[in-house]
């Protein structure tokens, strides 16, 4: 298999184009993304999934890692949360850009929603 250089712009490109629910990388894909080991992928993906934040999908190939099965495979949601606990420049420029996202989508919500509610006498 051919491994392509996966970056937070490429990964940007594709969530603005509304394909964000296909996204699916694997643990090395996500390392290279952030750009931290992939020991430093997968214990932080037990973490995620040991505090309950996230429930991953196991309907896909497993690796066993010490005594646990995960799953090889994640998807935008694990991304994201990953990206929170990861210190890198990459995760940092991610994460500025998720949060403009949700700070930009509140932003235009409340003015819809102002509208909606206004009413004439």
């Amino acid at each position: 298999m051919k491994r392509e250089e996966t970056t937070v712009s490429g990964l940007i490109k594709i969530i603005d184009s509304g394909k964000g629910k296909e996204i699916k990388l694997r643990i090395w894909q996500i390392g290279q993304l952030f750009g931290v080991y992939q020991s430093t992928v997968t214990a932080n993906i037990r973490a995620i999934i040991k505090s309950d934040v996230i429930i991953p999908n196991y309907n896909c190939p497993l690796v066993q890692t010490g005594k646990k099965l995960l799953p090889e495979i994640y998807d935008l949601g694990m991304i994201i949360a990953l990206a929170f606990r990861f210190h890198t420049v990459e995760a940092c420029e991610f994460r500025k850009w998720i949060i403009g996202k949700v700070i930009h989508k509140k932003n235009n919500m409340a003015v819809t929603l102002g509208l909606n509610n206004f009413q004439l006498n």
